[in-house]
């Protein structure tokens, strides 16, 4: 896969926004992994794709590191006010269902790839963690933040938008891989 053939898979998987991913220029910041352990994130210690089990933040830059290049996806949620949890709830199953369409599409490759996303793994409605193996390991990511990313740095320094104004949120993932001729 080419980066051409990858921006494609994820147009046609359903996201609004797509475009090349440089994963040379992530900064994996423990500020942001330490996040997830202060509560600001409910799913700390309860998915296999959250941390601790996803690893620490030197393993999940070592896998990420792995590749050269990638695409970064977005779906923008749009309400009527901030407050409009309807629509976002939506938005955010359009997301996950697109999410879901990518990952069909580049396991049906056979691509070597490493996807993240907005808010982890939702591959499962209870996650077997920490009692019993992932049910779905070839599906399961862990979200950019549970890597020690910021999503508006990454958005910044690909030249994505990570902000498009009032009433809006943008649901943000990726996946990276190696191209092959």
């Amino acid at each position: 896969m080419q980066i051409e053939e990858a921006l494609q898979i994820a147009r046609d998987a359903g996201f609004e926004v797509v475009a090349p991913l440089d994963p040379q220029k992530f900064k994996f910041l423990t500020e942001v992994r330490e996040m997830c352990a202060v509560n600001t994130c409910k799913q700390y210690g309860t998915k296999w794709s959250c941390p601790p089990a996803c690893g620490t933040l030197e393993e999940c830059a070592e896998q990420l590191l792995r590749y050269s290049e990638g695409v970064l996806f977005q779906t923008i949620c749009r309400m009527d006010d901030e407050f409009d949890f309807d629509v976002m709830s939506e938005t955010f199953q359009k997301m996950n269902a697109s999410t879901a369409k990518l990952l069909d599409a580049l396991i049906a490759l056979g691509e070597d790839f490493r996807p993240f996303g907005n808010d982890g793994c939702h591959n499962c409605v209870e996650c077997t963690y920490p009692d019993a193996p992932c049910r779905y390991p070839d599906r399961a990511f862990p979200s950019m933040e549970a890597c020690g990313l910021m999503v508006a740095d990454v958005c910044a320094q690909n030249n994505v938008p990570y902000y498009y104004g009032a009433n809006t949120v943008a649901f943000t993932g990726g996946f990276l891989f190696n191209p092959k001729d």
